[in-house]
């Protein structure tokens, strides 16, 4: 059961789901689908690209703070939330790194509604075919932390179980330079 975070304008959740992509243009017409249904907006990233649930949580909530702000690079606020996640301005790169693929097992959610969304859905990941388990949002390896541009000398100041906190950093850096 995934829970609904009040943040700035809307609700968000972030989570991580098991399950094969086959087809992406066909999960991507199911979450087109769901989301219209259900009234929310809906990110898939590739979770072998995410360092940590918190990953996903900053890059969301900087992605509601942009539209809010009226400061978004994306038109949609699921796509401005994978800029911020992949930490990249073109979202060709951002879908490039951080984009879903066939055979792909392991996803990242970003979902977002309406603050006055009453009943946001529960359970997204049956709703879109697939197996709800956060443990795919572990953090991953140094060389994700290489794409996100983390440096490794930066990395040896710190202790492994913090390095984390220089992904968030990345990120509000992101967020910063507009």
């Amino acid at each position: 059961m995934i829970e609904w975070v009040d943040y700035r304008s809307k609700q968000y959740t972030v989570f991580g789901m098991k399950g094969p992509v086959r087809s992406v243009s066909d999960l991507l017409k199911r979450v087109e689908a769901y989301s219209k249904d259900n009234k929310v907006q809906i990110q898939l990233v590739n979770a072998s690209k995410v360092y940590g649930k918190e990953h996903l949580e900053v890059a969301a909530e900087k992605a509601i703070t942009n539209f809010d702000l009226k400061w978004n690079r994306a038109n949609s606020l699921p796509v401005e939330a994978l800029l911020h996640a992949s930490v990249c301005k073109q979202i060709s790169e951002a879908m490039e790194f951080m984009g879903i693929k066939e055979g792909d097992w392991d996803l990242g959610v970003m979902a977002f509604t309406e603050l006055n969304n009453l009943d946001p859905p529960k359970d997204i990941a049956s709703g879109l075919g697939h197996e709800h388990d956060d443990s795919v949002l572990r953090p991953g390896s140094d060389v994700i932390l290489d794409e996100l541009g983390v440096d490794p000398l930066l990395r040896m100041m710190f202790p492994r179980e913090e390095w984390g906190n220089l992904v968030i950093e990345r990120i509000t850096m992101f967020h910063i330079d507009r």
